[in-house]
């Protein structure tokens, strides 16, 4: 539970993730089935206040191969907040957590201005996390890629009613 004022009385939030689980079923879309099976991801959050009061920027990664999973949600607050960035990771391996970080980066060094959003759109992205393991080592992660497959653009404080 976070509060940004001394009477705890402004704002709250809890936020909660499944870092991994293993998915397996079937889904029907427009009456057709289709069989399902492959790593899940589940987040819980609830907050007492309009979202754009709390985040100028929000971003949520997951990335999954057979053994490893690594998690980073990444928050920068509004200037009234401070623009303090807010941020927790885990790195789970062979289905056990095996670290849970506070200290994480993503970053854009290349971006390309999209005429359909105004936004300029990440042409390479980096991912970093650092902390410790549950048993106290060091913990340093990093990952960097270039997107290849844009799956879609949503806006969506665009869909919220404020």
């Amino acid at each position: 539970m976070v509060a940004f004022n001394a009477e705890k009385t402004d704002y709250e939030q809890l936020f909660f993730t499944i870092p991994r689980a293993i998915v397996k079923g079937k889904i029907t879309v427009n009456g057709k089935p289709f069989a399902i099976e492959g790593y899940g991801f589940a987040s819980h959050f609830r907050q007492n206040m309009k979202a754009h009061k709390v985040a100028l920027r929000w971003q949520l990664m997951k990335f999954h191969s057979d053994e490893v999973t690594l998690n980073q949600n990444l928050l920068v607050t509004p200037k009234a907040q401070g623009k303090a960035r807010v941020s927790n990771g885990m790195f789970v391996y062979k289905g056990a957590v095996c670290a849970v970080t506070m200290d994480n980066d993503i970053t854009y060094p290349t971006t390309a201005y999209d005429k359909e959003t105004g936004y300029d759109a990440p042409t390479a992205a980096e991912y970093h996390w650092r902390g410790q393991t549950l048993d106290g080592r060091p913990f340093d992660a990093k990952i960097t890629l270039q997107p290849t497959r844009l799956i879609d653009k949503m806006d969506i404080l665009g869909h919220l009613p404020w």
